[in-house]
């Protein structure tokens, strides 16, 4: 590993549990000692942070990783079942957000096309923060609305800063929006008969996958990179990819067993991932975030 990189992780992970610990003790949410890491570390005082390139492989890694417990613990029948709210909520996001920003944008300087392409990526942004911080909330159903929320503002995202670049530089023809528009509705079309083909046709492969920790930990994790990796060579964010396959092998907890192995190997993967995702991944990631812009 380049020793500078390593010496930034280091740096990073350090400053983050010394800010952290006094604000969780008062039972607060972290974040906030994450924005104080990012001010402490950048170049606006101590400037100890060089690796940022690098430091964004290892960030994506992490979004895989939290986008598949997202995918894990969303609920697919209150998926379902609150459909409408999600879209309801995502298209309401977009449409004020996007506005608000592009606005500012405009009136500071920035031309028509410049302004369009930042406020798309904002208003992507702003979604994802909230369900970054909600992933823990205690109320399942706002956390699945939420969470569902950023998945759909992830798709629209996809579809339409590609209509702005295809527009903008002139690049690309004008069919390309349409085909990753297709794309994307025949990779969820794909997803979405899988995940019901596994719970009614072959729930089988839940119990199999379930046999031991070892076997469904590989899985899932196996499950997800590739997953990832599919999207991104169709075109498509590798965001969705893991989602999706967090959503996939969360139907697992549907899946009649009288001995309840499937649900406790699940519950304590689950406990164990969050675990991680608390203490190292998600200060290394928020703070890579705020470092990054």
């Amino acid at each position: 590993m380049n020793i500078r990189l390593f010496s930034d992780l280091a740096i990073i992970l350090m400053f983050a549990k010394i800010v952290e610990m006094p604000i969780r003790r008062l039972n607060l949410n972290a974040l906030p000692a994450y924005v104080l890491v990012v001010f402490i570390i950048s170049s606006n005082m101590l400037n100890l942070v060089e690796s940022l390139e690098d430091l964004n492989s290892i960030a994506s890694f992490i979004l895989i990783l939290l986008m598949l417990y997202t995918g894990l613990t969303t609920n697919y029948s209150e998926f379902k079942q609150h459909f409408k709210s999600i879209l309801t909520l995502c298209t309401f996001n977009y449409l004020f957000t996007f506005t608000l920003i592009y606005l500012y944008m405009v009136n500071t300087g920035f031309n028509y096309f410049e302004s369009m392409f930042i406020a798309l990526l904002l208003s992507n942004t702003s979604m994802e923060i909230v369900a970054g911080l909600l992933y823990r909330f205690p109320d399942h159903k706002i956390r699945s609305i939420i969470i569902g929320a950023s998945f759909i503002d992830d798709l629209f995202a996809v579809i339409s800063i590609s209509l702005v670049l295809t527009m903008g530089f002139n690049q690309s023809t004008p069919s390309e929006p349409l085909i990753l528009i297709a794309k994307m509705m025949i990779l969820l079309s794909i997803y979405f008969t899988l995940i019901e083909l596994l719970k009614h046709r072959l729930p089988v492969f839940y119990t199999f996958i379930s046999r031991n920790y070892y076997t469904f930990v590989s899985t899932a994790v196996l499950t997800a990179f590739l997953s990832a990796y599919i999207s991104r060579v169709i075109g498509l964010s590798e965001i969705v990819g893991a989602y999706l396959a967090g959503l996939m092998l969360s139907r697992g907890r549907e899946v009649h067993d009288p001995l309840l192995k499937t649900r406790i190997v699940y519950i304590n993967f689950i406990s164990e991932f969050v675990t991680f995702l608390d203490a190292v991944f998600l200060p290394l990631f928020f703070t890579y975030v705020g470092l990054f812009y």
